[in-house]
């Protein structure tokens, strides 16, 4: 009898406890149910709680960087550009030319010119560039006018000799090219070697106002084309290298330095002076892809 009111004094007090549980929980769901902004609150903080344990760490793309002004909005777009703007691949280039002269120890050239110019490929081109006969001329510098007044001297006839004309035909082979931006303005560019040949005329000094000779030039010697006609033309070569740029699919500018050399002779009183000339020039035009 006693171990039977001991059992029973012991289930008592084990289901008490859940008693209590059911009771607070019974609350609870009552004061849920009577309050709805408190239901709503709980439903936004388990929505918290379930965002927070899906949030993904930022990806970081090596060799890119994110404005930390943008950093932490939706739109964080890297703007790429993936293709040249303009193609010159198998398109004609006609550019008018400035052309002068920079190494004019004794002779310095300037005049006009314009150069045609097929694309072969966006690297790879074919160039005829000319000068334009009437359009191009030279000058003596100014040490060839002082030596010649204070000391009645002047330098060898052959470096005395101009050049009044060259064209050649040429490779150009671009090294490097691409686009740029400036501003909001995309733009083609590319950097180019040139090499190839072609042919130079030059003028002759000579005694003025006799065999066909000119005035006088100032340095007590007139000009004219060699005699014959034998050493008037030479075979040239041309190597340079030169930068283009286009603004649009037609339009852009071209500035490139080229050395013209080429072998001359003149003859003086029964002497023969020869010498490798070196016409360092540089050219300036307007571009117009066709």
């Amino acid at each position: 009898m006693r171990l039977f009111i001991a059992f029973c004094i012991g289930l008592f007090f084990l289901g008490q406890p859940q008693l209590a549980l059911a009771d607070e929980l019974s609350e609870l769901e009552d004061l849920l149910e009577d309050d709805p902004e408190a239901e709503a609150e709980a439903d936004d903080e388990s929505a918290e709680e379930m965002e927070a344990e899906v949030e993904e760490e930022p990806i970081s793309i090596p060799g890119t960087h994110v404005d930390p002004v943008l950093r932490g909005t939706k739109d964080q777009s890297i703007y790429l550009i993936q293709r040249r703007a303009f193609s010159k691949k198998s398109a004609f280039e006609f550019a008018p030319l400035g052309v002068f002269s920079l190494n004019n120890k004794f002779v310095g050239h300037y005049g006009l010119g314009f150069s045609a110019t097929y694309h072969m490929r966006e690297n790879l081109a074919l160039d005829f560039t000319t000068t334009i006969p009437f359009l191009f001329g030279a000058y003596y510098a100014g040490l060839v006018y002082d030596v010649y007044e204070y000391e009645s001297l002047t330098p060898e006839v052959v470096d005395l000799k101009q050049m009044n004309y060259f064209g050649a035909l040429s490779a150009q082979f671009s090294a490097l090219y691409g686009k740029m931006v400036f501003y909001d303005w995309v733009m083609d560019y590319d950097v180019y070697l040139s090499a190839g040949f072609g042919l130079t005329s030059t003028l002759e000094t000579c005694v003025p106002s006799q065999d066909g000779c000119g005035e006088d030039v100032g340095i007590g010697r007139g000009l004219r084309s060699p005699e014959g006609g034998s050493d008037r033309f030479k075979i040239a070569g041309h190597l340079g290298g030169g930068m283009r740029v286009f603004f649009s699919d037609f339009l852009g500018y071209r500035v490139e330095v080229r050395d013209v050399a080429y072998p001359d002779l003149a003859t003086e009183a029964g002497w023969t002076y020869t010498d490798i000339q070196n016409r360092l020039m540089i050219l300036i035009g307007v571009s117009f892809l066709l």
